[in-house]
């Protein structure tokens, strides 16, 4: 496994070492420090193996910044996916740090951040306010929960098949929620263009695969509709809200379908 360095994280995620909130931010604010959480999940034996931060921002040393840690054990898989955990901060606004748990799936070297619906907990999160808090212990105990769930619906998804007009009535689901339920611009893609597979492993009807190939050409673009073609999503915020969203579509047709 390749972890990234220190060196490695200060280029990627110059955020992530902030020692102090920007100074735009209120007396309200309350700073929650990422080195603190990255040095807290290498002693679980956790190491960062993907970062990224908003770039679009005139404050690059305060930025909504993502990082993405794997356990150092490669033996532990999921069919075609290692578990992960992704923490989300911000130093500049009143943007909430996340736990959350994650998936890796080595087919595409996509990285999956997931919310488990109905967990207590489906996600470990504090707002940046007054005198907050980051519990590690507890966020960390809720994410592994989070993997455990995750783990079960997995297993389910790859034995549960799914039909042409199923497949197509997902895909159609996922154009809108990548536009934001916007009818005018989804117009544009047929469902059957998100369908595309990008390697013969892909060549399987079942729901679990049927969600990658799907969340795959949504992130990373690329597909060509009427007379345009959808561009990458680089966004921390919106990787992550197609991506929970993509989960939560899965699971209502996982209910349905068994």
């Amino acid at each position: 496994m390749i972890t990234l360095t220190e060196e490695n994280l200060r280029t990627l995620v110059p955020s992530a070492y902030a020692e102090g909130p920007a100074d735009t931010v209120s007396d309200r604010y309350s700073f929650i420090n990422t080195r603190s959480v990255i040095d807290r999940l290498a002693d679980r034996g956790w190491f960062p193996v993907r970062a990224s931060q908003s770039t679009k921002v005139h404050d690059l040393l305060h930025t909504t910044h993502n990082i993405t840690f794997r356990k150092s054990d490669e033996r532990i898989k999921v069919g075609d996916v290692s578990p992960e955990i992704s923490v989300t901060n911000n130093h500049a606004a009143f943007k909430r740090a996340i736990m959350r748990a994650g998936f890796y799936r080595w087919a595409c070297t996509n990285g999956l951040v997931v919310a488990v619906p109905g967990l207590p907990d489906a996600r470990f999160s504090v707002i940046h306010i007054d005198d907050a808090a980051f519990d590690f212990d507890l966020s960390f105990e809720t994410a592994l929960s989070q993997m455990e769930a995750a783990t079960a619906q997995i297993e389910k998804w790859i034995h549960t098949p799914m039909n042409f007009i199923e497949r197509n009535d997902f895909a159609a689901k996922a154009i809108l929620l990548r536009n934001h339920e916007d009818t005018i611009w989804s117009k544009h893609f047929d469902a059957h263009e998100f369908l595309t597979i990008r390697r013969p492993a892909d060549m399987q009807n079942n729901l679990w695969t049927i969600f990658n190939v799907v969340q795959e050409n949504i992130i990373k673009g690329g597909v060509m509709g009427n007379a345009r073609k959808t561009r990458p999503i680089t966004q921390v915020s919106e990787v992550q809200r197609i991506n929970e969203g993509l989960w939560e579509l899965a699971t209502q047709y996982g209910q349905s379908l068994n």
